[in-house]
């Protein structure tokens, strides 16, 4: 069973990656990945809304973008999520 935080990376992981112009400007990744998260169809909502909802979908679908994508966003490379 996906999770929120999968769901918004299967929509972003195809046609939106191209936004993130520089994968290394942490600054700017956590900027673009706002403006992205809040333009699914999926949402509908602001990323503060989506945590209260779904608890740390956010931090995990940071988390699947930099290990996955090469997007910094400057996690240290032991984080892991643990889900209930």
């Amino acid at each position: 069973m996906k999770t929120h935080g999968d769901l918004m990376y299967d929509e972003i992981k195809g046609k939106m990656l191209e936004n993130f112009r520089n994968k290394d400007n942490i600054k700017e990744n956590f900027k673009i990945l706002k403006e992205l998260v809040e333009k699914l169809n999926i949402n509908k909502c602001q990323i503060s809304e989506i945590e209260i909802s779904y608890p740390d979908s956010i931090n995990y679908l940071v988390y699947l973008l930099q290990n996955k994508k090469g997007i910094n966003f400057g996690l240290c490379e032991k984080y892991k999520c643990w889900f209930n």
